[in-house]
C-alpha cells in the first residue's frame, strides 16, 4: 500500500468510527535486527504498512495476516492494530515504514454539581 491510499483509507475508516479529523498522525520506520522478532503494542491504533514488500518477513495482529510466502493466506492484510509481531526470517535487517493513526479521545467535561 502507497502513502497516499493508505491516508486516505484511513481518513474513510476513521470518519466510519465517528473519529473524524481527532486522530494524530505519525510515520515509524522500524528496525528489525536479523532473524529477530519484535513486538509493537499498537491497541488503539492503526498501523498501515507502506513499505516492505520483500517476502522475508512475516506481520500478525489482531486484524490479520501480511506473509508473502504464505501460500495457505487468502488476503493480506496492511493494516494492523493491537499487539503487532513482525517476524524478519533473513540475516540482513528489515526496514519497514508504516503510517500510524491514533485516535484522539474526547475530552468530557466534568458535571458541575
Amino acid at each position: 500500500m502507497n502513502p497516499q491510499i493508505a491516508l486516505e483509507y484511513a481518513q474513510r475508516k476513521l470518519k466510519e468510527l465517528n473519529v473524524n479529523e481527532n486522530y494524530t498522525l505519525d510515520f515509524r520506520h522500524i528496525i528489525v535486527q536479523d532473524k529477530k522478532i519484535i513486538q509493537v503494542e499498537a491497541t488503539n491504533q492503526f498501523y498501515y504498512l507502506v513499505d516492505g514488500y520483500a517476502t522475508t518477513f512475516r506481520i500478525t495482529s489482531d486484524t490479520g495476516v501480511y506473509d508473502l510466502t504464505d501460500t495457505k493466506l487468502s488476503e493480506l492484510k496492511h493494516e494492523h492494530t493491537g499487539v503487532i509481531t513482525i517476524q524478519n526470517r533473513v540475516t540482513p535487517i528489515l526496514h519497514l515504514q508504516f503510517i500510524v493513526v491514533t485516535p484522539l479521545m474526547e475530552q468530557t467535561e466534568p458535571e458541575k454539581g
